[in-house]
């Protein structure tokens, strides 16, 4: 129905007069009843359908003519009703799509507003009409708004123009919400606004750097953003899952740098990547864009408008201005950023329309050893298949019908038995918290099978005997992601759903309705709790949670945000701060233990173990003695020639000899990795491999520390550029 455009235009074109008073205000609330259902019924923002019709919709003759009678009838029944709020509603969303729609909508608001001081409900007149009219502000160029002093559900999600052009060394992330790192927040709303703010900064951090530049000095400062110069190339109504609009527009661009760049393998103009264009270099009405795709050979990328309420100017309109700045010669300006716009901008979307935040006893209130079993767990009538976990465990029999099971209590007695494990102890009892816990934290050191034990668990849930109601599990995995959301239907009947954090606050409302009741999420510690919270569905009751706050924390490119705000502190560390109950995995079996006794040394890991039995055939190189050497010198190192990244020549050729050296005595290719902090690093140790006259040194794997994948290579060489 949402997408017969016959239909709504028959509805809302339709001459009223032709209906009985009774029969046009049943039909009238009936039409009003489905645009807010429309607009309301996910925990994000509309779809581009769903606001193409309520663009219809406030352009109709329905519109102008029946809701103002519908209005005017409620305030004389000087009553708070259902329909009352209905209408509220359908305000909101008209503004919220078409803030020009103001004219007409702030009078019906007025009117409302009155009835509802008739009936003693003051301060919700002032709140309905101040939300209302920041929505109309907002929309206006030029307006200089206090945007301190907005609800962070009033702010939309993409930069004004005040923000751009506001002098980015003045903004004070002091003025900032901070990230509670142990304790409580006051309420659900604080934390749902310190994420959204947080989100929002780091976001767009490095594109307002980059334009102020641009503006102030003529060049923009590539560590920041790259500037292009811009003409319409063409059109095709052809796009991606999820777009935000119906259209792509392909622009011809030519680089604003004097930088040489590899297009191979730079992170610019890629998919997802945020655009800020001018159609006149002053950034004063900036249109904003995703990338769909790019042809680098002809220079030319293809772009969808951001559907957000900021941009003040349709599809066509943006393409009759571009084409009139080509056919005169000239050239348009746009800016981008290397911030992944689509793990923010979904996720901060959903932050905005949240009411509630899942999980509150934990994420909002978390008291220390706050122990609560999800409710699925507790309704498990028989056993599950203990053989995933133990070795030959004895055959589950019949339950007494007068008996009650209890899962818990038959793994506490499976563990005390003589049965062998499958599993070391640290492992069970990281099972034994998962099922005791509805938010499980597992901490795996490096080489401590925390994956291992993520998919033990996989298994042994869906072994278990639970009601059909309960949803499939829910993963989160950094290589699987849902394409298409026509296949809900197959996706219903899946046990397990894998994507990415950002793909499922990207397909939330499709989650909503497959309503998964487990999820797993691994890496847990290097996610921004922003955006982790943005990806539960409601449904979920069982959020179990596999990282390792001590390696590898989220990724912030604002370092005031930081040192001030700890953005960089994930919900994983946030909750172990806060002494909820977690499990630290404590048998590695991947590194010689002479190099585990390092670790230990540094205090990282005081329990960490080894299992002897696992890692003896981890032999030394016969050319060598030790398992490590430490190198030290005094060459300092550079920025490349080609970007901002930094290598150190010296360095470089040290580890070219020392490969070389190992390839000599036999050590085979394959089995060597070099490891940089850079990815210029990357650059200059494989050029000097390629160099040498030593035959297979291509094959040597070099890549950045971010970038690898361990495989228990036994012989890896650590450079550390700093």
């Amino acid at each position: 129905m949402t997408t017969c455009h016959a239909f709504w235009e028959y509805i809302l074109q339709h001459p009223w007069e032709d209906y009985s008073n009774a029969t046009k205000k049943n039909f009238a609330h009936n039409v009003l009843l489905i645009i807010d259902k429309l607009c309301s019924c996910t925990q994000r923002g509309m779809l581009p359908t769903v606001q193409g019709i309520v663009q219809e919709f406030s352009k109709s003759a329905f519109f102008k003519l029946v809701l103002p009678e519908i209005v005017e009838n409620l305030a004389k029944e000087n009553c708070i009703s259902g329909s009352f709020k209905v209408v509220q509603n359908v305000l909101e969303h008209v503004l919220n799509v078409s803030p020009s729609s103001g004219r007409r909508v702030l009078p019906m608001a007025k009117v409302l507003a009155e009835s509802l001081v008739n009936s003693s409900c003051g301060k919700s007149a002032v709140d309905f009409l101040e939300k209302l009219s920041l929505m109309v502000a907002i929309a206006v160029p030029g307006v200089h708004a206090d945007l301190e002093a907005f609800s962070w559900r009033d702010l939309p999600l993409l930069l004004l123009s005040e923000e751009i052009h506001k002098d980015s060394t003045k903004t004070r992330t002091t003025d900032l919400p901070v990230i509670k790192k142990e304790g409580k927040y006051h309420s659900e709303k604080e934390y749902l606004n310190t994420y959204f703010r947080l989100l929002r900064e780091e976001c767009f951090h490095k594109l307002k750097n980059g334009v102020s530049h641009f503006l102030s000095k003529g060049k923009c400062d590539s560590k920041e953003a790259m500037m292009y110069r811009i003409t319409l190339k063409g059109l095709h109504t052809h796009k991606r899952e999820n777009s935000p609009t119906t259209m792509s527009i392909g622009l011809q661009f030519t680089v604003n740098s004097e930088e040489r760049i590899d297009w191979g393998s730079a992170s610019w103009l890629v998919y997802g990547n945020l655009l800020c264009i001018s159609c006149d270099g002053s950034f004063e009405q900036p249109v904003w864009a995703v990338v769909e795709k790019v042809d680098h050979e002809q220079r030319v990328i293809w772009v969808a408008l951001c559907g957000d309420k900021t941009n003040n100017i349709s599809e066509a309109e943006f393409v009759i201005k571009l084409q009139g700045i080509t056919d005169d010669g000239k050239e348009a300006h746009m800016a981008e950023s290397q911030t992944f716009y689509l793990s923010f901008g979904p996720a901060m979307d959903i932050l905005q329309h949240k009411d509630s935040v899942p999980f509150k006893d934990f994420l909002v209130h978390p008291e220390a050893n706050h122990m609560c079993q999800a409710e699925y767990v507790r309704k498990v009538k028989a056993p599950p298949d203990w053989g995933i976990i133990f070795e030959s465990p004895p055959k589950s029999h019949d339950q007494d019908e007068s008996s009650v099971y209890s899962l818990v209590e038959d793994f506490e007695r499976m563990k005390l038995s003589n049965i062998k494990a499958k599993l070391d102890d640290t492992q069970l009892d990281a099972i034994d918290l998962a099922l005791k816990n509805k938010v499980a934290l597992i901490q795996g050191p490096p080489g401590t099978g925390k994956s291992f034990v993520g998919v033990s668990l996989v298994h042994l849930l869906l072994s278990m005997d639970v009601p059909k109601t309960f949803g499939p599990i829910f993963k989160h995995h950094q290589y699987t992601a849902l394409r298409n959301k026509h296949e809900i239907d197959v996706m219903r009947q899946c046990e397990i759903i894998g994507m990415t954090v950002t793909g499922a606050a990207m397909r939330a409302n499709l989650l909503e309705e497959i309503k998964p009741s487990v999820m797993i999420v691994e890496e847990a510690a290097e996610i921004l709790e922003g955006q982790l919270v943005a990806a539960i569905p409601p449904s979920v009751q069982h959020l179990i949670m596999i990282g390792d706050h001590q390696q590898l924390k989220p990724v912030v490119q604002n370092p005031r945000l930081r040192k001030t705000n700890n953005l960089d502190v994930s919900m994983f560390e946030r909750l172990v701060n806060c002494k909820i109950p977690s499990k630290q995995l404590e048998y590695q079996c991947r590194m010689r233990d002479d190099i585990v006794d390092l670790l230990r040394a540094l205090k990282i890991y005081k329990e960490l173990k080894t299992k002897t039995e696992l890692i003896r055939n981890n032999h030394l190189p016969h050319c060598v003695e030790k398992s490590m050497y430490f190198c030290r010198h005094t060459s300092e190192e550079k920025p490349s020639k080609d970007s901002h990244s930094k290598r150190n020549v010296h360095e470089a050729r040290m580890i070219t000899e020392a490969a070389k050296t190992f390839c000599q005595q036999g050590v085979r290719p394959s089995r060597i990795t070099v490891l940089c902090a850079y990815r210029g690093q990357v650059t200059e140790i494989k050029d000097l491999f390629q160099s040498t006259n030593v035959e297979k040194m291509g094959e040597i794997e070099v890549t950045t520390i971010d970038a690898f994948q361990v495989w228990k290579l036994p012989l890896m060489s650590f450079i550390n550029v700093k």
